[in-house]
């Protein structure tokens, strides 16, 4: 069973590389004291991201943060919307919360500057801003030219 389900999962993750533009990489911080600084990694789908931040990167427990970002670009920038899945894995994974999140982006090359609100409804309604950058490793790959 164990095999099968690994071969499942690994399946499930090439098929996701395949159709992505490539991974990316950031870290992201609550601009409030104490300042926090997580990390940000996923993959860029183009006009949406799979996102999952992690503070504490000194064990796999904790709580973890995933999210699915619909990125639609203007002339200038682009928006950020989507939502965001709380998590916390303590020997097994257990949900602790959901959010929205509102926002906007520029991007740069493979360097992508945002901010956002993640609004979040524990019992009263709380916005909590965020601002990060992530490195578009998939704008370093060259396209094929036939």
């Amino acid at each position: 069973m164990k095999k099968i389900l690994m071969t499942l999962v690994m399946l499930v993750a090439l098929s996701t590389a395949v159709f992505a533009n490539g991974p990316l990489l950031g870290f992201s911080t609550i601009p409030a004291a104490p300042a926090v600084v997580g990390l940000t990694f996923g993959y860029d789908f183009g006009d949406i991201n799979l996102e999952l931040w992690k503070l504490n990167l000194t064990t796999p427990a904790g709580t973890w943060v995933t999210g699915l970002i619909w990125t639609p670009s203007d002339s200038s920038f682009e928006y950020r919307l989507g939502a965001k899945l709380l998590l916390d894995y303590n020997g097994f994974v257990s949900y602790n919360g959901f959010g929205f999140v509102l926002g906007v982006s520029k991007a740069w090359g493979p360097i992508e500057l945002y901010g956002e609100f993640d609004i979040m409804p524990f019992g009263v309604l709380v916005a909590v801003p965020v601002v990060g950058v992530n490195f578009l490793f998939g704008d370093l790959i060259p396209d094929v030219v036939e």
